[in-house]
């Protein structure tokens, strides 16, 4: 059976599976499933190298499982995506804080540390701990900007 045409309960069950996925370009990858994203059927695989891909549902044409789950495996997965960043002490922070809008003004960012919150433009803010994922705003297109040049800025 196509995978398009399987029902969302049934493509859960592959979760934590080892598969092997066959791809409507007739690529072939293999990895363990750690999600499916049930509205674009989409599968995020974790590859033995530890690195997360996204193979996009419309392109998914057939999922053959190579191992079952299992618990190890399973705890693997999850672990994975934790957050590993330690607790920064205040001093930390603000050193970090610093550090940010310095790089912002060097690149003629209009920038105001307002407490621990610091304004991009009136249009960003960026919240501790001061890196591209702490980021909000609904203008993705200055997100996009700003995270790029926060994943750029030397340390």
């Amino acid at each position: 059976m196509a995978w398009s045409d399987k029902d969302v309960s049934e493509k859960y069950t592959y979760v934590y599976s080892r598969v092997e996925v066959k791809t409507c370009d007739r690529k072939t990858t293999t990895g363990w499933v750690y999600t499916i994203d049930p509205i674009t059927h989409s599968i995020v695989l974790l590859y033995d190298n530890q690195q997360l891909v996204t193979i996009l549902g419309h392109a998914v044409r057939e999922v053959l499982v190579k191992d079952m789950p299992n618990k190890d495996m399973k705890n693997r997965l999850d672990e994975l995506l934790e957050s590993k960043e330690p607790d920064h002490s205040p001093e930390v922070l603000e050193e970090r804080k610093q550090k940010v809008v310095a790089w912002l003004l060097e690149n003629r960012f209009p920038v105001k540390a307002n407490g621990d919150i610091i304004s991009v433009a009136n249009a960003l803010e960026i919240m501790p701990p001061y890196s591209a994922s702490s980021c909000q705003t609904g203008n993705e297109v200055i997100l996009n900007r700003i995270q790029r040049l926060l994943e750029a800025m030397p340390i």
